[in-house]
């Protein structure tokens, strides 16, 4: 059975760090029998200190830790985020794990440490390093938990990745069936999958070697409620059992008041523990407040309750948030942000939230409101004017607002502005950077061109649309190009434009054909349709060439000996003399090599028959895994073990795609994705399958 599900950045988060702070003290049925008795380990004492901002302590705490365990995956990571709490900066701390992992090649430790610091600092869209650090920690300890978890969380946010991410968790959890994270989070997955009896057995595992563990217990009772609602009377009696056994303890006091209140749906009882709970620890949820990436739900009312934020509010927020209408949301969401301290560090993130909440309940005049507001956070917000002008215009609504909106999106994307990538976006450099804001750029002025085509304002929608035609000439733009220009009277640059868009065969290129016929048989003296048609066509090779023409090259490509995944057949480059060679260097990790894949599909449809080979490359630590993913999603190609071409071509980030001549000469090279690339791989492969060999 084919499971596809899908985890947000902030889901990841909280599946790596466990949510909004620690829980402790709570035993298995009957819980009172041995609360008082447990002994805290230091993991759990050092974040229950954390969770209070009490950083000194968790100093000492950590420090004795490590001196008993050195290799304490867990202690290295909350000094990491104490560290960070003081410095408001990752990059140091990163830098120094770097550096113990070159100078110590073959310890895992601080290679997993290096990803946990990765995913909780939000780095989660530009996996490429984490995909290497999670292989190599499992390279380097097949026998470790923690490595198979670290596995596991590149895995998360990877659409299809389900069977993928089962197994990493199930080695974890078979490894050491007493790691909490590791049986927090598999339960978790297991249960999303409606398979609660193996749920069931993780958690109650994991409470055999975790007595006092709350949050294992709270799980393990949520699990339990969503197999069967008849069992609510038994869970809140364990729930009663658990209150009375340990009425002063602030962690396990919170941990079942949100399980009251959000599983029990008991929220007056939950309010009084609350209370109870702030008054035991006045200073309950400080560690955690300036997060930049906070849960979305029951996190956020642990943290935002103990920081001063209305009660009912939270209640309010939570609530619309996982039923709400669209405007209950919005009317929530607007009631949070209210409630939140002056200058808290948060409130982006949320006028974020706002603008989309705003957006989904069409209110459009509190949408620009909104992002009036992130403007004042940062001006490339100014680029949410252009989506506002698009929903006007969409709906026939407003069209004079609408060109207003667009001017001012226009107007606050003119200018490209390179950001130094934070840790783990090493390859977000300057390139993408600036290839991102071009098709951002593109899009903002096709709507200005819109705009002002609707307000009859031709000259300013002939001037956004030339732009953004030479940013990228899409069927879209070359379409609306010749609109304006058709109805400004000039015919011939409009037939042009009109078979521009159909040579990019897109959505429009049909009207486009239309409209071009017409003009056609109206333009004195008139158009041969073949000689236009195949100018367009001659226009598109070349963009197509200038685009790339800093990947394209000429120089020899090293012999290789290629073994299948299987390690039954073997591949050399001798082998492929004679042939277009299109080599794809991917990671079962890598989401941007799948989007790769249908188009290299169609590659070999269109041109295998005229001597083209496409050879695909794994570079997965584990061959077999690889081999499961092309199997699974019955893929039509060979795959072949990687990792020695792409170590020996230092092979950063992923996507890498090399394309051989009929010689094996390397002629192009494409790194990464990005939209459209598609048409750059048929413009290199069809002007090398013209080439003769030993030309």
């Amino acid at each position: 059975m084919k499971r596809n599900f899908r985890f947000s950045r902030t889901v990841a988060f909280i599946l790596f760090f466990g949510g909004a702070g620690p829980v402790v003290a709570q035993t298995p049925a009957p819980p009172s029998a041995a609360v008082s008795e447990v002994r805290v380990s230091p993991e759990r004492e050092a974040a229950r200190l954390f969770n209070l901002g009490r950083y000194d302590a968790v100093d000492a705490v950590v420090a004795r830790g490590l001196a008993a365990n050195p290799d304490d995956v867990e202690l290295h990571v909350i000094a990491a985020r104490t560290r960070l709490m003081r410095t408001s900066s990752v990059e140091p701390i990163v830098e120094d794990w770097r550096a113990l992992a070159a100078r110590e090649p073959r310890n895992a430790t601080p290679v997993i440490v290096l990803v946990r610091l990765g995913v909780q600092e939000g780095y989660w869209r530009n996996p490429p390093e984490f995909e290497r650090l999670a292989s190599r920690a499992v390279e380097l300890a097949p026998d470790s938990a923690w490595a198979w978890y670290a596995r596991a969380l590149v895995l998360i946010g990877q659409d299809g990745r389900a069977d993928d991410l089962l197994d990493a968790f199930r080695r974890a959890n078979g490894l050491d069936p007493g790691n909490r994270l590791v049986a927090l989070e598999y339960s978790r997955i297991l249960k999303d999958l409606k398979e609660f009896d193996p749920a069931i057995e993780v958690l109650r595992k994991a409470l055999t070697a975790n007595p006092a563990d709350g949050e294992l217990q709270t799980a393990l009772w949520e699990t339990r409620l969503e197999q069967s609602p008849t069992a609510r009377a038994t869970v809140e009696a364990e729930v009663r059992a658990v209150l009375d056994a340990a009425p002063s303890d602030a962690d396990l006091l919170n941990q079942t008041a949100n399980f009251i209140g959000n599983s029990l749906k008991d929220e007056a009882r939950a309010k009084a523990i609350y209370a109870e709970v702030r008054r035991l620890e006045p200073d309950f949820g400080k560690g955690n407040r300036r997060n930049r990436f906070s849960s979305w739900g029951d996190g956020i009312l642990r943290q935002y309750f103990f920081a001063g934020a209305r009660y009912d509010q939270l209640v309010a927020f939570n609530k619309a948030g996982k039923t709400g209408t669209p405007a209950e949301v919005l009317a929530a969401i607007d009631g949070f942000i209210r409630a939140l301290p002056k200058g808290d560090p948060f409130a982006e993130y949320y006028v974020v939230r706002l603008y989309g909440a705003a957006l989904k309940a069409d209110d459009l005049s509190r949408a620009e409101k909104v992002a009036e507001t992130l403007v004042g956070y940062d001006a490339r917000y100014a680029v949410l004017f252009s989506e506002l002008a698009a929903r006007r215009l969409k709906v026939g609504r407003e069209p004079e607002r609408a060109f207003e909106l667009a001017r001012r999106a226009e107007a606050g994307t003119r200018t490209f502005t390179y950001v130094p990538p934070p840790m783990g976006f090493d390859t977000f450099t300057e390139k993408p950077q600036r290839e991102f804001w071009e098709m951002t750029r593109g899009k903002v002025l096709w709507v200005l061109g819109d705009a002002a085509l609707r307000n009859n304002d031709l000259k300013t929608a002939r001037e956004a649309l030339r732009e953004a035609v030479g940013i990228r000439a899409t069927s879209e733009n070359c379409f609306l190009y010749g609109q304006v220009l058709e109805k400004a009277g000039d015919l011939r640059p409009a037939a042009e434009a009109y078979a521009d868009a159909v040579a990019c065969a897109g959505p429009e290129a049909k009207d486009a054909e239309t409209r071009l016929k017409a003009i056609a048989v109206n333009v004195r003296p008139r158009l041969a349709l073949q000689r236009v048609t195949a100018a367009a066509a001659v226009r598109k090779r070349e963009r197509l060439r200038r685009e790339v023409s800093g990947e394209m090259v000429s120089e020899p490509f090293a012999p290789f000996t290629l073994r299948t995944l299987d390690g039954k057949r073997t591949l050399t480059l001798a082998d492929l003399r004679g042939k277009v060679v299109f080599i794809n260097i991917w990671s079962t990790s890598c989401s941007f090599c799948r989007l790769e894949f249908p188009h290299l599909i169609e590659l070999q449809r269109k041109y295998g028959p005229r001597g083209f080979v496409l050879v695909s490359l794994a570079t997965d630590a584990d061959p077999a895994l690889a081999a499961r993913f092309l199997a699974v999603r019955q893929l039509p190609f060979t795959g072949y073990d990687g990792r020695q071409l792409a170590a020996s071509h230092n092979v950063g980030g992923l996507p890498m795609n090399y394309v051989l001549d009929r010689n094996g000469r390397l002629r192009a090279r494409f790194h990464g994705y990005k939209e459209g690339i598609e048409d750059h791989f048929a413009a290199a492969v069809e002007e090398l399958l013209d080439e003769p060999a030993n030309r």
